[in-house]
């Protein structure tokens, strides 16, 4: 019979012993935060008895002490809110109720966060978010909703995420990332898959709004500061934050087949194209995400299979590195193409919408479903969403007919009466 401390080496002996440190530590350091709980030092002291006298005022604490992703494990386990089996970040995958059916669990707790509708994202969403967490122990979010139905809505149109100061929580719309990836594909200029258009979205929104989180706390800052120079300090400190984590090998992409939510819409968005008759954007996401590939540029000769390589391909392009600057120079176009096509689109909308509220008459040259460019003049009526994209409803004044013309297609409006 061998002997079971055979497989174990110094390093591994080392490494238990540094754990058990850590967690006497941070033992200590709960019991200190306890007492803390109750001593305050502006508290008045009672010299006749001994003890501080608390004054009665609003004090934040934490509900949810912070522990480290085994440490949360290994608690759940302990007490039944999760099984052996279950995954380290993630929630429950089911457990046995009363009635001896199966229950789903939503939520987990991620360094002290609730986690809502974390079931919907894939452990590494849960693992990078729990990274970040965790470099910054000092933030005070309450929670994260992970939301599938089109929210957070500002003014009118859903937002890729948002922080509410009030309650403390970061609310991530997944239904507008899945649209806003499809739509890029789908003007067949990006070199990014689908699944890394989602995943960068997804990693780049969570930072941004974790920068307002940080921001939030520093006193005076939220009220003081233009909100314009809170986006601009939030974008570069997210675009910062995402190469950093990227290079380091800790903000990977999962497959498509790990991602619970948008997994199964990639799959059925490009099932409704036949294989006979297929656009050329769709054949080259399709045998990108087969493949997985996280970008390809064709004509630079460029494939890149991970996150890491990119940021690191890309990084090396500013010292002169040929590969880098291959990269750097396609991907400058590609944006730029983007970019024109957004702001078209953005354009597009605000004509249409004061021609809605004036009942003007425009004219609309647009691009159908085969590509062919149209010229009617219509009667807009109101701008709508469906199935992702931004639709026109306008009344065609030679034939009035009611047309919906997509508003991403539309090349100009211009206004006759």
């Amino acid at each position: 019979m061998e002997d079971f401390f055979d497989d174990f080496d110094w390093e591994d002996m080392a490494m238990i012993g540094s754990m058990a440190d850590e967690f006497a530590e941070e033992k200590r350091d709960r019991r200190r935060w306890e007492r803390e709980e109750y001593l305050d030092p502006e508290d008045e002291f009672d010299f006749d008895n001994g003890y501080r006298r608390r004054t009665v005022r609003p004090r934040y604490t934490r509900k949810i002490p912070r522990r480290k992703p085994f440490e949360q494990y290994a608690d759940d386990v302990a007490h039944g809110r999760k099984s052996h089996h279950d995954p380290l970040f993630g929630p429950a995958k089911y457990r046995r109720g009363l009635s001896g059916g199966p229950a789903i669990f939503t939520d987990t707790v991620l360094y002290g966060v609730k986690a809502k509708n974390a079931h919907l994202v894939s452990e590494n969403s849960l693992r990078f978010i729990c990274t970040v967490f965790y470099g910054y122990p000092d933030q005070e979010l309450e929670s994260i909703v992970f939301d599938p139905d089109g929210q957070p809505v500002i003014d009118g149109h859903e937002v890729f995420a948002t922080f509410d100061r009030n309650t403390r929580t970061i609310i991530v719309n997944l239904r507008r990332h899945f649209a806003n990836a499809i739509r890029v594909a789908e003007h067949g200029y990006t070199g990014f898959s689908i699944p890394a258009l989602i995943w960068t979205g997804l990693v780049g929104s969570f930072l941004h709004e974790f920068k307002h989180t940080l921001d939030a706390y520093e006193i005076g800052y939220m009220d003081t500061v233009p909100r314009a120079e809170q986006e601009r300090v939030a974008d570069q400190w997210a675009a910062e934050a995402k190469t950093y984590f990227a290079r380091q090998e800790q903000a990977e992409m999962p497959e498509l087949s790990e991602e619970p939510y948008f997994g199964p819409l990639v799959n059925k968005y490009l099932e409704r194209f036949a294989l006979d008759n297929t656009p050329e954007w769709i054949q080259n996401q399709r045998e990108m995400i087969t493949a997985g590939i996280f970008y390809r540029n064709k004509t630079a000769g460029i494939e890149i299979y991970s996150m890491q390589e990119f940021y690191e391909s890309s990084y090396r392009g500013l010292d002169g590195d040929e590969f880098g600057r291959r990269l750097n120079a396609g991907l400058k176009a590609q944006q730029g193409l983007e970019e024109e096509i957004w702001k078209r689109e953005e354009m597009s909308e605000l004509a249409l919408n004061q021609a809605i509220s004036n009942s003007r008459i425009v004219r609309i040259s647009h691009a159908d479903a085969d590509g062919k460019i149209l010229h009617n003049v219509v009667t807009p009526q109101e701008i709508s969403t469906k199935d992702y994209y931004l639709w026109v409803r306008a009344i065609d004044k030679e034939t009035e007919n009611v047309l919906s013309i997509r508003v991403d297609r539309i090349q100009e409006v211009v206004f006759l009466a």
